[in-house]
């Protein structure tokens, strides 16, 4: 049974997305498509070039991985994703994202609550995040709606759902 929105903006918000990636493969885009309040805009109003990450690293317990920007298939070939957002240490959240089996699982149960991680940007600084809170999801995928927030959001699945673990950034 079909709930939500009907299949004429799904279809339309796929075709949005379709041309904003067939249009210039040289530049990746980020694109959020609201089906029932984008219908009929153009490509060109929902989509805005990603961040740059120019040599960001996260270090987690000792674990260090490169992040890099892209979509699923880039988290699929176990990648550390900055998915949405802006880089990290800059003004907004960032949203990393990573398989589980990939490693990723240490952003869910090695990252209690009070504990500490590191982003190192592309000129040296070092960027402190204190883990602020979780959350769980029971799916792998749907919307992130009220999920992602705080300085910087990390994503990977758990068993048959997703996590997140949210930080801020301190001195």
């Amino acid at each position: 049974m079909m709930t939500g929105f009907g299949w004429s903006a799904r279809l339309a918000a796929l075709l949005a997305l379709f041309a904003v990636l067939l249009a210039s493969p040289q530049q990746p885009r980020e694109v959020v498509v609201h089906p029932d309040r984008d219908a009929g805009r153009p490509v060109s109003a929902i989509a805005r070039p990603l961040p740059e990450t120019g040599g960001y690293r996260i270090t987690v317990n000792g674990w260090t991985r490169t992040i890099v920007r892209g979509g699923q298939e880039t988290i699929d070939r176990c990648r550390a994703v900055l998915w949405a957002g802006p880089a990290p240490g800059e003004e907004g959240t960032t949203w990393l994202a990573g398989h589980d089996y990939c490693g990723f699982h240490r952003w869910d149960g090695g990252l209690p609550v009070g504990s500490r991680f590191s982003v190192t940007a592309p000129d040296g600084r070092l960027l402190r995040y204190l883990v602020t809170g979780h959350a769980f999801v029971a799916r792998h995928s749907g919307s992130a709606t009220g999920l992602i927030r705080g300085d910087l959001t990390l994503q990977t699945c758990r068993g048959r759902g997703t996590s997140f673990t949210y930080a801020r950034q301190v001195a």
